[in-house]
């Protein structure tokens, strides 16, 4: 009986050209896509907040988990963390963007926060995720693709940036 060989996204090692799961494997198994978040994404750090009576900023307080079920709606994978991190949580998550390159997003369900995204082709998006947002917006390195704030129609704001990649 002649063995069959399956594409790589049925556990087999034949690359399909135009499938987007078996993109996705051969990135896996060839280490280009990270497959689990050993760094805390977007850590605490330098935020200035003028204001003019010298006070502390107050920041919204609440969790809005339609932040994540919208990523899974558009399909994209959430990215296992290796282990807890304290205080506030942002989670990594890939989809494919229109072109099937992939891109990585790191949100997080409490308020105030944005929705960062980074290309996650190149394989060091997960080392530039792991500084934080003040050093990202500052050096803008060119794996960092943007940042969407979450008011208006902010979805939308992403499905179009996606189409665009």
């Amino acid at each position: 009986m002649q063995k069959k060989h399956l594409p790589i996204c049925e556990g087999g090692d034949r690359f399909q050209l135009r499938c987007r799961n078996c993109t996705w494997g051969a990135l896996v198994r060839l280490g280009l896509l990270a497959t689990t978040q050993a760094a805390e994404f977007l850590p605490e750090g330098f935020w200035p907040v003028p204001l003019p009576n010298g006070g502390h900023a107050t920041w919204a307080k609440g969790m809005d988990p339609a932040r994540l079920a919208f990523l899974q709606r558009i399909g994209a994978q959430p990215i296992p963390t290796m282990r807890p991190f304290q205080g506030r949580h942002y989670e990594g998550w890939l989809a494919p963007g229109a072109s099937g390159k992939p891109i990585g997003f790191v949100e997080c369900e409490d308020l105030g926060n944005a929705l960062y995204i980074f290309d996650a082709s190149d394989f060091t998006w997960t080392a530039t995720a792991a500084k934080s947002k003040w050093d990202i917006l500052h050096e803008k390195p060119a794996n960092f693709v943007g940042r969407v704030m979450h008011t208006g129609d902010w979805q939308h704001r992403v499905l179009d940036l996606l189409a665009r990649l």
